[in-house]
């Protein structure tokens, strides 16, 4: 049986919807180069944002930041490396 235009589209939206970031992201970003905002920091170090502005700034930051114009964005892995050294409990 042939579907409508409409129902493939429900079911490609219902597949994209199950699909986890990983899938999704697949072997184009790893954690070495995914960026995050500084929301998304905070997030998941369980800090606010100026504690985030004040580890990332000084002569040895404890995160370092990437300037992308007039934004600041923090890499994954080492947001992953300053959790797994036992630095902070996230």
């Amino acid at each position: 049986m042939k579907q409508s235009k409409r129902g493939a589209r429900k079911s490609r939206a219902a597949e994209l919807a199950q699909t986890t970031l990983d899938d999704y992201i697949g072997p184009f970003l790893k954690e070495k180069t995914l960026l995050l905002t500084a929301r998304q920091t905070c997030r998941i170090l369980g800090i606010c944002q100026r504690t985030l502005y004040y580890w990332s700034s000084g002569p040895s930051p404890r995160l370092p930041s990437v300037r992308i114009a007039h934004s600041r964005r923090w890499v994954l892995g080492d947001v992953k490396r300053l959790i797994d050294n036992g630095k902070i409990a996230a």
